[in-house]
């Protein structure tokens, strides 16, 4: 009967040890391909990288602009982006991750906007973007499975976990604490969303001095090359004043302009690429 009883309990501790490996092995393999959203189970923000939001009202209502850099070193915080005046959430890219992995439950933690990888220099750093590079220990984080689609994601470098600071919403590192809501990011799966190039320019358009007399310089950063760029300058906005072809290389680009047949007041600077108008902004003449 002792025997029979030993034999039961040892097969009750295998099965036990048999179903937490299972589930330990099993809680990095993501697919690469697959996107998530990851939500903070302390504050049900997303992660995201830092953005600032602005309103635009057209004649069907109100549409978020969001603006954010996908350059390295750029910090990340948990805010979920929201359109419509604020009573819809808004799927956006900059809000979606994958999950590189590295074996051993190790993985990247890769923002689809950005290609770039969450990344800790050290146990004091605030995480940030950087270049992927799977060699580098601050890109590692432990994938730990807390139940159903919860985790914590703990640094192989720092030994601390992604974390949320409750002040103003960055993601920061710290010490494990396994009730510490903050430290629990739930994951949802997602539509994918092109893979973004971390290379790629933003377009814009700068113009300085502004307001300007006689000369002003046009800063046109663009994402292409095209040698039949246009500018145009238009009086209040709809008098045409001055069309010019220009070279534009891929990057940013500085363009004088003689604006002293402008008259006074405000005019509106546009900028065509590839064809489209592209760039648009407000220019002041005073004299």
């Amino acid at each position: 009967m002792k025997t029979k009883l030993f034999f039961q309990k040892i097969s009750t501790y295998a099965f036990l040890i048999m179903l937490f490996t299972a589930t330990f092995s099993s809680i990095a393999q993501f697919n690469q391909n697959d996107q998530f959203i990851m939500e903070s189970s302390s504050t049900n923000q997303r992660a995201s990288i830092e953005f600032t939001a602005r309103i635009s009202i057209g004649c069907c209502g109100g549409q978020s602009n969001y603006t954010f850099s996908i350059q390295n070193g750029v910090r990340f915080e948990a805010e979920t982006a929201m359109t419509e005046f604020l009573s819809r959430v808004d799927l956006v890219d900059f809000q979606k991750w994958r999950f590189i992995n590295l074996g051993n439950n190790i993985v990247q933690i890769v923002n689809v906007r950005s290609s770039r990888a969450i990344d800790v220099s050290s146990a004091n750093a605030v995480p940030t973007q950087q270049d992927i590079n799977a060699s580098d220990r601050g890109q590692q984080w432990r994938a730990v499975r807390l139940n159903g689609n919860n985790y914590r994601f703990v640094s192989v470098l720092t030994g601390k976990a992604i974390s949320v600071n409750s002040s103003n919403g960055r993601l920061v590192q710290r010490n494990v604490r396994n009730r510490n809501r903050a430290q629990m990011w739930r994951l949802t799966s997602v539509a994918r969303s092109p893979l973004g190039d971390p290379d790629e320019v933003f377009q814009n358009l700068t113009i300085a001095p502004n307001p300007a007399s006689d000369q002003t310089t046009l800063i046109i950063d663009s994402n292409f090359d095209d040698p039949n760029a246009v500018y145009e300058v238009k009086e209040r906005g709809f008098i045409d004043k001055i069309r010019k072809t220009i070279s534009l290389k891929r990057g940013r680009n500085e363009i004088p302009i003689d604006i002293s047949t402008i008259n006074e007041g405000l005019s509106v600077v546009i900028i065509f690429i590839n064809g489209r108008q592209t760039l648009a902004k407000n220019l002041f003449v005073n004299r």
